[in-house]
């Protein structure tokens, strides 16, 4: 993991009033996936998702 995208993990979260809700079941049922392996992990998708958010990020710059 490259510095930058490390120092992300760090920040904290807000949240505003106006945020969208969160479904907690629906996040622990995807953390306990993760966790057994059964939930599925498409690599070339994450990476397409990381590419777009740097070029994203770079445009705004």
């Amino acid at each position: 993991m490259t510095a930058p995208v490390a120092s992300i993990w760090k920040l904290p979260l807000r949240v505003s009033a106006g945020a969208a809700p969160v479904d907690q079941d629906r996040v622990q049922q995807i953390r306990d996936a993760l966790k057994e392996g059964s939930y599925p992990i498409m690599p070339a998708k994450i990476a397409d998702a990381m590419i777009a958010a740097r070029l994203m990020l770079s445009s705004a710059q």
